[in-house]
């Protein structure tokens, strides 16, 4: 099991932890492997949250029902790596490549990020995330034509969407690629 999955995860009730993770330890031994004493903690995830496989987990309290539930959404480290890449294919070296060509390789990395984090609750994420994609290929194409009309009135969401074919992200929870 441990030879094909070097990430691990192990959820108990408070004060079972330490004795899981003893038995974990025993019988990661007892196969030749071995626990990375630096990466294993244990975690009140009561008191704070932690990341996992880049998403962030943490208990928060509904604003409707304020009930506690367990919030499960892309991590700002994975969320900044994606902003990167878009970063890096809608730069000043690449203006000079065809609008069709970037857009979409702009859509591959977003496609490809959504579908790897849409889980839990990443609604709310995933319009701060196209928020920012339209936001940065509204000015790169601003700035590749030498536009001096409005940028916001010009690139409309309808245009960036319709005539560049710009990748809508999903809104509902239920989305399948």
């Amino acid at each position: 099991m441990v030879r094909y999955a070097d990430d691990l995860l192990i959820l108990a009730k408070p004060g079972q932890g330490a004795g899981l993770q003893t038995r974990l330890k025993r019988w990661l031994e007892a196969r030749e492997l071995k626990l990375n004493e630096e990466k294993t903690r244990l975690v009140d995830t009561r008191r704070t949250g932690f990341e996992f496989l880049g998403f962030a987990v943490a208990w928060r309290r509904s604003w409707r029902s304020g009930k506690r539930y367990v919030h499960v959404e892309p991590s700002a480290k994975s969320r900044a790596k994606l902003r990167d890449k878009v970063r890096t294919v809608l730069d000043v070296s690449t203006r000079n490549q065809p609008a069709v060509v970037m857009i979409r390789k702009v859509n591959q990395i977003t496609r490809g990020w959504a579908t790897a984090f849409h889980y839990g609750n990443c609604t709310r994420c995933f319009a701060k995330q196209q928020i920012f994609v339209r936001s940065r290929l509204r000015r790169w194409l601003w700035r590749k034509f030498g536009c001096t009309h409005g940028l916001f009135t010009f690139f409309t969401h309808d245009r960036l969407h319709g005539q560049y074919q710009l990748w809508r992200w999903p809104r509902t929870a239920g989305w399948t690629s």
